[in-house]
């Protein structure tokens, strides 16, 4: 009964703790603003075939600058099928973008990786007391199509923005 009632209240001081944070946040302007887009083109260039190749892996993160959320580090899970990305954010920078990716339950960046590694099947994004996962199979259905084609130009990149972005 203790350890419960202790449990308990290390989850309340947690919740408030983040919710302080959340409330402290640099308030967004009112007026919508659009997001950049991508450097498709540099994202292209930096495509990865096999996600065990750390340091190509670590370059593709780097040009689409997932650093901007926060201070990260990722580990790939490649011992078997299915392969994947894990990113871990432990110092997470509150901004427009990332309050606008809770509002709408989705990581882009995240549909970009799958397209971008050959042979990545999922990506998990964890945002402190926040999980993100995409697999293959869940960004085709959003997409209504194949993920990894999106992978294959610049120009493909940009459709799926333009997909993952139909007003901008």
């Amino acid at each position: 009964m203790a350890f419960t009632v202790a449990a308990l209240a290390a989850l309340l001081v947690f919740a408030g703790f983040m919710m302080v944070r959340l409330m402290n946040a640099p308030n967004p302007s009112s007026t919508p603003t659009a997001l950049s887009k991508p450097d498709f083109q540099a994202y292209y260039d930096a495509r990865v075939k096999y996600v065990g190749n750390n340091a190509e892996v670590g370059k593709l993160l780097q040009v689409m600058n997932i650093g901007r959320f926060g201070d990260y580090t990722f580990t790939l899970d490649t011992a078997k099928e299915p392969y994947g990305l894990i990113i871990n954010f432990s110092d997470i920078n509150i901004t427009r973008e990332l309050l606008d990716y809770r509002k709408k339950g989705r990581v882009d960046e995240a549909y970009y990786i799958l397209a971008l590694v050959e042979n990545l099947s999922y990506v998990e994004v964890r945002f402190e007391a926040y999980t993100y996962r995409m697999s293959v199979e869940e960004a085709n259905a959003f997409i209504q199509g194949n993920i990894k084609e999106y992978g294959e130009s610049p120009q493909k990149l940009e459709e799926l923005h333009a997909l993952l972005n139909p007003a901008g």
